[in-house]
């Protein structure tokens, strides 16, 4: 913090210097198509204020240029290294030509190109899965060609509800062996279930119910890949008790099913899809 010295009771100005305290790769290297964030971090520099970085091979010659704008002392935006680099790797300058800064990033290694594929849910048994209602253990899992064995690699998983944007419910780190990466997700229900959104609740408003479901995206060296969808269509038990005859009731999605109270009485619905259940009438 620089040194301010002024009179008691009258206004001081202060000029302070713009400064660029980093200039950084998010990633220790990528794969030739991949995609890393930049991120230059700067100091008294005013909000909105034009930056560039010009992207580099490590012969010097220019690889392409980005031009932003720094908010809260920051920049920070993805790269992906889609043009031919013959010198396996890679760094920037950032400028801020108004204030007359200029940084340079450290070098990032770019290696060949990376595949991922075959991205699927499977239970316990090695199958794939489309969808499920119980389940103790799901693997998710991906094909990697390209990058050696052992090499790092990450999973994200998403719950899609619907919404504009899926939730984010956990990230877990991998490796390569045997040409794929495998992750163990020890499935709870979510607690929010009974809460999520029936058609009774939305019908008003011309909307479609949604199930919900889980997709994961598996990265590997700055390239991604995102599975298809597994729906999680729920399961439920209702005590009926001493109460015998048929059970008339709305699924989450609006339709309607009429079953027979067992002796027991407890009626069991099997994939009724997310969400609350409502009881329209007991038949006897």
């Amino acid at each position: 913090m620089p040194e301010m010295n002024g009179q008691t009771d009258q206004v001081l100005k202060v000029q302070l210097k713009s400064q660029i305290l980093a200039a950084s790769w998010e990633l220790a290297e990528i794969a030739a198509g991949g995609t890393v964030p930049i991120e230059v971090t700067t100091l008294y520099v005013a909000e909105g204020s034009d930056i560039q970085i010009t992207v580099k091979d490590l012969e010097g010659k220019t690889i392409d240029t980005v031009k932003g704008k720094v908010y809260s002392n920051l920049y920070r935006a993805p790269f992906t290294a889609s043009k031919p680099n013959k010198t396996g790797g890679m760094y920037y300058e950032a400028e801020l030509s108004p204030h007359g800064l200029k940084a340079v990033s450290p070098r990032l290694k770019v290696g060949p190109p990376v595949k991922i594929s075959g991205l699927k849910f499977l239970d316990e048994k090695g199958a794939e899965m489309k969808s499920f209602d119980q389940a103790d253990r799901i693997e998710l899992t991906g094909k990697i060609e390209g990058p050696p064995e052992g090499t790092p690699c990450t999973f994200a998983l998403y719950l899609d509800e619907g919404k504009p944007e899926p939730t984010f419910i956990r990230s877990a780190q991998g490796k390569i062996e045997g040409g794929k990466a495998s992750y163990i997700w020890k499935f709870t229900p979510p607690s929010w279930e009974p809460r999520h959104l029936i058609k009774r609740d939305i019908a008003r408003d011309g909307e479609e119910y949604s199930p919900m479901r889980y997709l994961f995206e598996l990265g590997c060296l700055g390239v991604r890949a995102l599975s298809a969808p597994l729906e999680y269509v729920s399961w439920v038990e209702v005590d009926f008790g001493p109460i015998q005859g048929k059970a008339k009731l709305q699924m989450p999605d609006g339709s309607e099913k009429t079953m027979d109270i067992p002796a027991d009485g407890i009626l069991k619905v099997a994939s009724p899809g997310a969400g609350r259940i409502l009881l329209l009438d007991i038949l006897t």
